[in-house]
């Protein structure tokens, strides 16, 4: 298998209006369980808050950034720089954003859907 470059990578999965996504490993070309994509967050946007049903890692690439994740009712919120890691249970409320320089992230998940499948992620109403 042909190792992927993360730094040249076109985005081509508009997950928002200005948010962009990359498919980088799916789970069908490597009959996996797991798969990979890259998010760009342009500077002072935010996803909706969503759940999804599979677990993920997110992995701060560049930039800065938050997170917020609903556990037990609770909001837990944490700023992320470049190189950070972020655990995001499966069926769990989060959020994330980028401060004024923007974001790229990776996401792996686990069991997850391709990113064009609408039954990948789920908006939730906070």
């Amino acid at each position: 298998m042909k190792p992927k470059n993360l730094d040249n990578v076109e985005l081509d999965v508009n997950l928002t209006e200005k948010i962009m996504a990359k498919e980088i490993i799916s789970r069908e070309e490597n009959d996996s369980r797991l798969s990979c994509h890259k998010i760009r967050i342009p500077p002072k946007e935010e996803y909706p808050i969503h759940e999804h049903p599979s677990e993920h890692i997110i992995l701060l690439l560049n930039g800065t950034g938050w997170m917020k994740l609903w556990k037990n009712n609770k909001q837990h919120s944490c700023d992320l720089r470049s190189g950070d890691v972020f655990f995001v249970p499966a069926n769990v409320p989060h959020q994330v954003g980028a401060y004024s320089s923007g974001a790229d992230m990776l996401a792996i998940s686990c069991d997850s859907k391709s990113l064009t499948d609408p039954e990948r992620l789920r908006i939730v109403e906070k």
